[in-house]
């Protein structure tokens, strides 16, 4: 496994931080060697599979607000996709999911978060699009570095 990331954060002087933004970046390429440990055809079980894909995401937030964060989110899974098995070569689709967040940071150890996917999955035969709508709760417990919130 093999991957990448790159962060850029702007830290504003506002109140809890309002003004700040951040911009991240991550890419992540998988390869594997492996013996089949289960298939649908019992003969197959045993012989190598080799598995490879990258993935890639593209973030950014920003803190419009005291306490109160946008964010949004870009990936892609399955690029330069492939399943190599006695010989034969599959490609796998491309997934994609594009993400919006919106985070009230109530205080230092918690955040409430409501977000947003879009998805486009990539399936054997097809493709899957679908929604989702998720309601997130954080709460952070145990020592930590001080800093200012």
């Amino acid at each position: 496994m093999y991957g990448a990331q790159a962060i850029f954060k702007r830290f504003a002087k506002g109140a809890y931080g309002q003004g700040s933004y951040s911009l991240q970046a991550e890419y992540l390429r998988y390869q594997s060697d492996q013996q089949a440990v289960y298939h649908t055809n019992a003969a197959e079980i045993g012989l190598p599979l080799t598995l490879q894909q990258d993935g890639v995401y593209v973030q950014a937030g920003y803190v419009f607000a005291p306490r109160w964060q946008l964010s949004v989110r870009s990936a892609l899974a399955g690029l330069n996709g492939e399943a190599s098995e006695e010989g034969i070569t599959e490609t796998t689709r491309i997934s994609r999911q594009h993400s919006a967040a919106l985070s009230w940071y109530a205080t230092e150890f918690s955040r409430l978060r409501l977000q947003f996917n879009q998805n486009d999955i990539g399936t054997e035969d097809s493709r899957e699009d679908f929604s989702q709508v998720m309601l997130q709760y954080n709460l952070s417990l145990g020592a930590h570095g001080a800093h200012n919130f």
